[in-house]
């Protein structure tokens, strides 16, 4: 089961949201995000998505006021047998 986290989100922000999974203690010692995939719902926009081997960003805009969403975010390391993870953040939206 995926964690959650949740954020307020205005309707007009391009915002960045992220997981740092080695400070979060969710990779084993030495091992490396290989691959990061965003999953945006419809009424979001990703502007941009990053992966440094440990930390995974992605830039968000849109969506429609009083509205929820959720992003999941699924990685894959580079453990012998990859170790493949989600987390989710849930989107409130507001207008501001």
């Amino acid at each position: 089961m995926a964690t959650k986290f949740e954020y307020d989100h205005a309707v007009n922000a391009t915002l960045d949201y992220g997981f740092n999974w080695a400070a979060k203690g969710w990779l084993l010692a030495g091992e490396t995000i290989t691959s990061s995939l965003w999953t945006i719902p419809v009424g979001l926009t990703l502007v941009s998505q990053q992966n440094t081997g440990t930390v995974t960003t992605v830039f968000v805009s849109g969506g429609v006021a009083n509205n929820v969403y959720e992003i999941t975010n699924t990685i894959t390391t580079n453990s012998a047998t990859p170790r493949v993870d989600s987390r989710t953040i849930k989107l409130s939206c507001k207008k501001r």
